[in-house]
């Protein structure tokens, strides 16, 4: 978050009270998975292949040129596995964004193919509304387009030859120049510059994107010529050469607005200027800008807006905003320039160019055109390149180059000379494509390179040693989810999609843990994210990677996200030991219902605001009731009410052990305004291993984790984030820590705390979510809370500001640790045993094993084994007798010989001796504990035969509870058939494809299962 002393120089009055610490640096998605290309093709051998930019440097400068053009693999090259160098040439297949690509030639010397950058088109599915990506030039995250080189079951596409020799082809003589010119010099809207909107959202918006340099009226009439104001800056210049006929050149462009002036938020004039030098400018055109929203302009070039000899001409640009003054400072408007194109009719003549595209307009299929090129290079060949991936060799020559036209479209003809660009060993990679059941999953690990070992060993522990809950856990490597969601292309929407696929199969309980780190801030990102597991946007989220799937509302989770920000396999494999030791913990867990909450402010009025924000959130939580917690309370001493960081000393308290400690005030990512500093910091003395606290921050910046600071120092700027600290450090710290990656604001963040205190201290140990459901849970209720906003009309990019608020702190809510972790939990549900483990396993296939352990017992007359097919509805299905009082380890087994199909449920209740009272026998008192769950493989709750159907269908719920309704809807959501205790479907009129029946037991549970009608 920008300081506050700078934004406070740029806006008077603001209607929400900005948590940041002064003076510190501090559209729903539907559609394809982008995986539908690879059936049937899993099993072939397959190879990524990165063309479209060429390396400027060394591949560590992360730099490079784009290009479009012919490239060149060798069939030598070491990176080429045996099945691609020993295969039949014929059969090898090279595919491009799902598509096939016909080849220029391939035998067993080389294969050459044309290529485009990337183009970033998949960055729209971030936008809202998708059509403000209005800058097609540029991607947010890749230059480098990815191509797939496989050995096919058929002969692949080659490039079509054309050799047209006819006396009749019809002369053409002139085409379409177009000239681009575009600039990444800044982010449009400007994170870091005080210049910014006052609420940034995760999500793109109003043309976000890399633009021109920053333009500002600060002298009288000024008209920039140039990209900036230094003296090297690039100049707007132009060039009409060789121009034909009487018809205009016409210039195209975007500006962006970089700014909120003038005042109210109004619009404000940008002038566009052409002319033959900076001296002979002459107003063209203008366009009206509000805010930090965008304008496309067009203007006709007149003729004395170039030089008559050399073509050469110069763009100008202008504001008519006036400076305004704000504070004691004075503040001028701003604005730049995102591209330019010039458009006009021009001669065949390529002037010695090595390269030159030629625009042909739409012709009839039978048209055959005819044209003759002067001044063409030597070795000039011609190719039609008007559908990239399925380009023509021209033949011919220059003084007579004939050719056929198709389907009625415009052409693009590429005349080169260039020898093809050879792609480097290092851009090529084999590809592992997996034909993935979303089925098998509901524990998503996405990681890098350097995190894999990692990452495995958290896959066996979820799903092999985790108390209760056995995941079915997966490792998933960024590259082949880019290889395999986004065909190859690095950007977030590849994990979006991912997921999406992931629960397909209508399974929303599950989770998705992301461990690596990402640079998302827009002035230290790399292109082509190496060794990154990205997030959407800056400020950052990782929420909008799951949020608005299968049905869930804009802004909320689908599924729980987590993050493990570690840059190295000690960090990460150090925090998992600490999320074991808390799982396991099962004795002396008092300290659990300990809470600290710690509020600061920059004034005596902002202290008792956040102080009673949290004082609300703990008297109307049931943290003093159902979860019979204690709170202990700082506030920031009214006295050194500055904003500046007060020493806060909880040192004793922290080592003693604390469950959770919630901030609420001003913060910047290495530090709080009342600052407990870092857990590493040797100074503090903090030593609470074992112990390890959950965190949550109200307050700017402090969950920053994707800015790049990865330094293991502390209380700097360029320190590792705090909340990164107490996360990563081993044996001490939190397990777990959440709070905001940009803004936050004193209303949406306590709007967002008196949701979450329920969902936490409002239930008991057995009924208390994971981390991540939690999360998700507060962010739903959040959502849908009707108080404080409305969102205006629809349009997203005019919501109301309250809910602006609010957006930001859903989207940019950020959860370090794993989402599944189930936190709190200080005894198994009160029961008078200390229960060391309690777990169900699949014994075989017609059996489950429940086991549990206790360390002591006092009056312990047995156990009642209890099974659940939804967790809410149990019934008795077994006893064990209990060993009365007992302070040493007992181990029991209860085997369910006739378990349910699919997941099932089971629990605990402890049942005290009867007690004898005037007479009276008193029945001893019965504690539950918490769930666990097993999910019986092959099996399922619900049952469609036969599947696929022709005729008729019967509908089986193989479950303790009877059925209420079902509907049959299609792929579109419409409902084709209902009913109700019925339990055949006649489907012999449906349409063969794909259905969904869901059906709704008396219970209101809801299933659902695919149907396939032949």
């Amino acid at each position: 978050m920008r300081s506050k002393n700078f934004t406070k120089k740029l806006f008077l009055v603001l209607s929400l009270t900005i948590l940041g610490l002064g003076g510190l640096k501090a559209q729903i998605f539907s559609g394809t998975y982008a995986n539908d290309w690879l059936e049937g093709k899993y099993s072939q051998p397959w190879v990524s292949i990165k063309a479209g930019a060429i390396p400027l440097g060394a591949p560590a400068d992360n730099a490079y040129t784009r290009f479009k053009g012919i490239y060149r693999v060798a069939m030598n090259s070491a990176s080429l596995p045996a099945a691609i160098k020993n295969a039949d040439k014929s059969f090898l297949q090279l595919w491009h964004r799902g598509k096939q690509v016909a080849l220029i030639k391939a035998d067993d010397t080389e294969i050459l193919f044309y290529a485009v950058p990337n183009d970033g088109s998949s960055d729209a599915w971030f936008f809202r509304p998708m059509s403000d990506r209005v800058n097609p030039y540029y991607s947010y995250f890749s230059d480098e387009s990815t191509y797939f080189l496989t050995v096919g079951a058929s002969a692949g596409d080659r490039a079509a030859q054309v050799t047209v020799n006819d006396a009749g082809a019809t002369v053409v003589d002139n085409h379409t120049r177009f000239d681009n010119k575009f600039f990444v010099n800044e982010y449009s809207h400007a994170v870091y510059y005080p210049l910014r909107p006052v609420d940034i959202n995760s999500f793109y918006e109003d043309g976000k994107s890399k633009t021109g340099a920053r333009l500002t009226d600060n002298a009288a009439n000024r008209i920039y010529t140039t990209n900036g104001g230094a003296a090297n800056a690039e100049t707007f210049s132009l060039q009409v050469v060789n121009k034909f006929g009487a018809d205009k050149a016409q210039v195209q462009g975007l500006i962006q607005g970089r700014s909120y002036f003038p005042s109210g938020g109004g619009t404000r004039k940008i002038r566009i200027y052409a002319g033959k030098d900076k001296d002979n400018l002459i107003e063209r055109t203008s366009v009206n800008i509000a805010g930090f929203s965008y304008s496309t302009f067009s203007f006709d070039l007149e003729p004395g807006d170039v030089d008559p000899t050399t073509g050469a001409g110069v763009l100008g640009f202008s504001t008519d905003a006036a400076p305004e003054t704000v504070g004691a400072n004075t503040v001028y408007d701003t604005y730049s320039v995102s591209y330019y194109n010039v458009i006009y009719k021009q001669g065949f003549n390529m002037q010695g160019q090595t390269s030159t595209e030629f625009g042909f307009a739409a012709a009839s299929a039978s048209t055959l055109n005819k044209v003759v090129i002067a001044n063409p290079p030597a070795n000039v060949k011609f190719y039609d390149i008007s559908d990239p991936d399925k380009p023509r060799i021209i033949n011919g020559t220059a003084t007579n180059l004939q050719f056929s036209r198709i389907n009625n479209l415009p052409l693009t003809m590429l005349a080169t000379s260039l020898t093809p660009t050879t792609v480097g060993d290092t851009k090529i990679a084999t590809a592992n494509f997996v034909d993935l059941n979303p089925a098998s999953f509901n524990y998503l690990i996405v990681t890098n390179a350097t995190l894999e070992a990692a990452a495995e060993e958290f896959r066996k522990y979820r799903m092999d040693d985790s108390p209760g809950v056995k995941y079915k856990a997966g490792v998933f490597k960024i590259k082949d989810i880019y290889n395999q969601f986004n065909y190859g292309e690095p950007s977030p929407i590849a994990i979006r999609r991912f997921v999406d696929f992931m629960i397909s199969d209508n399974d929303k309980e599950k989770y998705l843990l992301l461990m690596g780190k990402v640079v998302a801030r827009n002035d230290r990102s790399k292109r082509e994210m190496p060794d990154e597991v990205p997030t959407v946007g800056y400020p950052s989220s990782d929420n909008l990677l799951v949020e608005g799937l299968k049905g869930q509302l804009q802004d909320v989770m689908t599924i729980p996200v987590g993050r493990v920000p570690a840059i190295n396999y000690t960090q990460a494999h150090g925090y998992l030991e600490k999320v074991k030791t808390y799982e396991a913990a099962s004795a002396g867990l008092a300290w659990r219902r300990k809470i600290m909450h710690i509020a600061g402010g920059k004034s005596e009025f902002e202290i008792g605001l956040h102080s009673g924000n949290l004082n609300n959130a703990r008297d109307n939580s049931g943290l003093a009731t159902t979860f019979n917690g204690t709170v202990e309370s700082h506030l920031k001493p009214a006295a050194q009410a500055a904003i500046i960081p007060v020493d806060l000393d909880i040192t004793a308290a922290i080592n003693a052990g604390v469950g959770m400690i919630t901030y609420f005030g001003h913060s910047a990512p290495y530090q709080t305004d009342y600052n407990f500093g870092y857990v590493s910091d040797a100074a503090k003395g903090y030593a609470n291993s074992t112990k390890y606290a959950i965190m949550f921050y109200n307050g700017c910046d402090i969950l920053n984790i994707f800015s790049n600071n990865d330094a293991e120092t502390v209380n700097d700027p360029t320190s590792r984030p705090q909340s990164v600290d107490w996360l990563l450090n081993p044996n001490k710290g939190a397990v777990a820590v959440f709070g905001n990656s940009f803004s936050g604001y004193n209303e949406s963040c306590n709007e967002y705390l008196q949701e979450l205190y329920p969902q936490i201290f409002g239930k008991t140990d057995s009924q208390r979510a994971t981390i991540g459901n939690i999360l998700r849970a507060t962010s739903y209720e959040t959502k849908i809370n009707p108080g404080n906003f409305r969102m205006a009309g629809g349009d997203l990019r005019t919501a109301a500001a309250a809910y602006s608020k609010r957006q930001a702190q859903l989207n940019q809510t950020v959860l370090i640790g794993d989402p599944a972790l189930k936190i709190l939990i200080s005894a198994e549900g009160g029961l008078p045993v200390e229960l060391v483990s309690f777990e169900a396993k699949i014994r075989n296939a017609n059996s489950v094993e429940v086991t549990w352990t206790t360390s002591s017992e006092k009056d312990n007359s047995h156990f009642i084994v209890e099974r659940s097919y939804n967790a809410k509805n149990f019934e008795e299905v077994g006893t064990v007798e209990g060993k009365g009082d007992s302070e040493s380890l007992s181990s029991y087994a209860w085997n369910d010989n006739k378990p349910l199909s699919g997941k099932s449920y089971y629990r605990l209740v402890q049942v005290d001796r009867s007690k004898g009272e005037n007479g009276k026998t008193i029945d001893g008192k019965k504690t539950s504990s918490r769930i666990v769950s097993v999910d019986r493989p092959f099996s399922s709750s619900l049952i469609i035969s036969p599947n696929p159907a022709m005729d008729r269908a019967e509908i089986k719920l193989d479950l303790p509870v009877e059925m209420k309704s079902w509907k049959l809807l299609d792929l579109g959501g419409r409902v084709v058939r209902k009913g109700l205790t019925g339990k055949s479907i006649n489907t012999a009129d449906l349409s063969a494809g794909e259905y969904v029946l869901e059906v709704v037991t008396v219970n209101d549970d809801k299933y659902s299962k695919k149907l396939y009608k032949k």
